[in-house]
């Protein structure tokens, strides 16, 4: 017997100081997991403490049980997931994992399986890897299971019970999430990806399947879900597609579905403003991209995809959709130990001078096991935090305070320079009140709520409260208040445009 978890990402995300469920809940998923002869688990390194937690509940109420330890942790860090379960897949796993378990059920000896790592006692068995899966092999794939047959861990419930749409909705609004092409080219240096690539060269090429084989997904998802009003694809590079490929995505996208989607790995080196015409004409409503620094220095240090005034470049092509889309949302690291003063403030001026409207994702420098950025501070001697620890909450300083105001509002130029004089690196800063970080947090979130319902976009927050308004028809109330506000100029949000109300 299998359960397909998909909330413990949500249960033990870390959202306070560390990613760790109470022993009490441990015990609970463990107990459930221990009907099972085989327990799969898989995770990112931002959940492996929790995880080992549950394989040691596991395993004291269920010696005997084969665990198997999948996703991004044991691809990042084997040498240490294999430490505590008895199988660990360090690739791909959808040809893999099929073939360990046939011969695993078959009595057959499974140990030569590519693309794991078995543990027998002290000694650890080291496989090699199987090929990527192609882009035509991906299109063989069976669709995600969604909507049926699963069940979800509920804190302050007996254990697991029966994923409902009630559960949907709060967990992701009124999105489908899904991925289509996988691949990166890039190395930065904070990013698995560069793990990636040490295994499978392979990785740095984009695959994926067939626009049909997206769409039956996403066909299939809207007819078991009733609410699902916007898709959102998390792709590392999906604007790096050709155009003729993504031409053809937004034609089916248009006429077969119908519905508004968003991109969320986006590099400023993918920016196009061809591309994003051809999107905007298929439904696209929401652009996340990766900024992370205005210093062409601190971009170095990541090997990003970069040249001086790349960044400028890409935000500003993007920011000549204002009005067809929602504002662009750019993803920013701070607290950088190795910044100067010049690295800080030239961030500081690239928020500044961004098109408006815009949001930002702000994040605290954190490192991954296994990446680049790891061995750079190593290298260095400094000591960061890893990615089990908070990363949505900066430091209190005056820089990130800055920050914040920048974000809120357009400071007359004056005020904006005086201010940046007192702006300075985490390591050098004085820090300010931690209320002071959390207001203008929480204000900065009010606005970006605003954005969401300006927009009718419920693909992340207010679900149960876009659901109610879609079922209702008021979905076309905000599109007009929109149009209006905007001065008439006929932009409504996409799903009201295409009728999904």
């Amino acid at each position: 017997m299998f359960y397909n978890v998909r909330s413990l990402a949500k249960i033990i995300s870390p959202v306070s100081e560390t990613a760790e469920l109470a022993d009490q809940e441990t015990d609970t998923i463990a107990k459930e997991l221990s009907d099972c002869d085989v327990v799969g688990i898989g995770c990112m390194s931002e959940h492996a403490a929790p995880v080992k937690a549950i394989i040691a509940a596991v395993r004291k109420f269920k010696p005997k049980a084969f665990i198997v330890w999948g996703g991004v942790h044991p691809i990042m860090h084997p040498g240490d997931a294999i430490q505590h379960a008895d199988a660990i897949c360090v690739s791909e796993a959808e040809t893999a994992f099929p073939e360990f378990l046939e011969k695993f059920e078959g009595g057959e000896d499974y140990t030569a399986t590519k693309s794991f790592w078995f543990r027998r006692g002290d000694q650890i068995i080291k496989n090699g890897f199987a090929p990527l899966l192609n882009g035509e092999q991906l299109g063989t794939l069976s669709l995600p299971i969604y909507g049926e047959d699963e069940l979800i861990y509920q804190v302050g419930s007996d254990g697991f019970v029966p994923l409902s749409h009630q559960h949907y909705l709060d967990y992701d609004a009124l999105s489908y999430n899904t991925v289509w092409s996988r691949g990166c080219p890039y190395k930065c240096t904070y990013c698995g990806n560069t793990r990636f690539l040490e295994i499978d060269r392979e990785f740095g090429k984009l695959r994926h399947s067939t626009v049909e084989h997206l769409l039956a997904e996403i066909r299939a998802a809207t007819e078991k879900v009733p609410h699902i009003s916007s898709i959102a694809f998390h792709d590392d590079c999906f604007i790096g597609l050709p155009a003729e490929t993504l031409q053809q995505f937004a034609d089916k996208m248009k006429s077969e579905i119908g519905l508004p989607f968003a991109i969320h790995g986006v590099t400023p080196a993918d920016i196009r403003k061809e591309k994003l015409e051809i999107l905007l004409g298929g439904g696209l409503n929401r652009v996340r991209m990766g900024v992370q620094s205005g210093s062409d220095k601190i971009l170095k240090f990541y090997k990003r995809p970069n040249r001086a005034g790349f960044v400028k470049q890409a935000i500003d092509t993007l920011g000549l959709f204002a009005g067809r889309m929602m504002p662009p949302t750019y993803d920013m690291i701070f607290d950088n130990p190795i910044e100067t003063v010049e690295d800080i403030e030239a961030t500081l001026r690239l928020i500044y001078e961004m098109p408006r409207p815009f949001a930002l994702n702000i994040f605290s420098l954190r490192y991954i096991p296994n990446t680049e950025l790891g061995r750079q501070l190593a290298s260095l001697d400094i000591e960061v935090e890893g990615i089990d620890k908070n990363y949505t909450t900066v430091k209190p300083t005056f820089a990130n305070v800055l920050m914040y105001l920048v974000a809120l509002v357009k400071l007359p130029r004056p005020v904006f320079e005086y201010l940046l004089r007192f702006a300075k690196p985490y390591r050098e800063s004085a820090q300010v009140p931690r209320l002071v970080i959390t207001l203008l947090r929480l204000l900065y979130m009010v606005k970006r709520a605003y954005f969401h319902l300006k927009w009718a976009d419920f693909s992340v927050a207010f679900g149960r409260f876009g659901w109610m308004l879609k079922r209702h028809g008021l979905l076309r109330s905000f599109a007009r208040i929109h149009d209006r506000s905007d001065g008439g100029s006929g932009m409504a949000p996409p799903h009201a445009a295409a009728g999904q109300v």
